[in-house]
Order: structure tokens, then C-alpha cells, then sequence
């Protein structure tokens, strides 16, 4: 899975699962689990009302297809909301479901760091902290 999602943006050493789309999903957004479904496995597109979990690396047309998630390590061109923000600063979803810089208003713990000044761009490079998933099985 790792040459995969290497060719989808993700870098070697990249945590990538196989996970259930539960709606349309755009490629390089930040996706959320689905806790209203039944199926666990299940991702949306995150808003700021939930904990980021990953990135879609794969577009979702709508429910019920497989997508690749990267759900820890470097991810290049993600997508974010044009804020300029350093190398280093912690992110969280936005209500459009793109990456945005933590702040204390922020609902939810940071998922990832940027690795590079964005300079206001919408694609940046990040690293994504796991938040669990090698300890649950994924």
C-alpha cells in the first residue's frame, strides 16, 4: 500500500489505510470517522465540528467507496485555507474541511504539523501524527 500512496502524495513511511467514503470526499482534505454510521471504518469530510483523523488521498463521488486515507506521516500538496503559517505550526480542520492553523478556540486537538511557511498557498506539505491508529489495529 505504502508504493500507492506514495504515487497519490503520500512519502515513504506514510501510514495508508483503505477506508469506506460515507459521503463525497474531495482528494487532499482532511477526513473524520463517520460515528453516526455504522460501519467504523467509515470516513466523511471533516468539518471543524469534528476531530481530523487524516487525509483522503483518493476523491469519494459518495457513499460507500473505497478511498486511501493517510492517517499518519508526510502528506505533500494538502489542501489548506490560505493562511500563512510557519514550518512547525500545529493544524486542525476548518469548517471547510481543509487544514488551518490550531488556535485556542480550536475545538479539537491538532492532527498534524506543517513542515514548511505555506506562504498563504493552499497546498502544504504536513506530517500527520497517527492519533491512535497504530495502537487499534489499522
Amino acid at each position: 500500500m505504502e508504493s500507492f500512496g506514495k504515487s497519490l502524495g503520500a512519502s515513504t513511511g506514510c501510514k495508508v489505510v483503505t477506508m469506506k467514503s460515507g459521503a463525497a470526499i474531495t482528494a487532499l482534505d482532511c477526513v473524520a470517522i463517520d460515528t453516526g454510521a455504522v460501519d467504523p471504518a467509515q470516513v466523511i469530510p471533516c468539518t471543524n465540528l469534528l476531530q481530523p483523523i487524516g487525509v483522503a488521498l483518493e476523491a469519494a463521488t459518495g457513499a460507500g467507496e473505497f478511498i486511501a486515507v493517510a492517517v499518519s506521516g508526510k502528506v505533500e500538496n494538502v489542501t489548506g485555507d490560505g493562511t500563512v503559517n510557519a514550518a512547525g505550526t500545529c493544524l486542525v480542520a476548518d469548517a471547510a474541511g481543509v487544514c488551518t492553523p490550531y488556535a485556542n478556540t480550536s475545538v479539537f486537538v491538532p492532527f498534524a504539523i506543517s513542515l514548511e511557511g505555506d506562504g498563504g498557498t493552499t497546498a502544504q506539505d504536513i506530517f500527520i501524527f497517527g492519533l491512535g491508529f497504530e495502537t487499534i489495529g489499522y
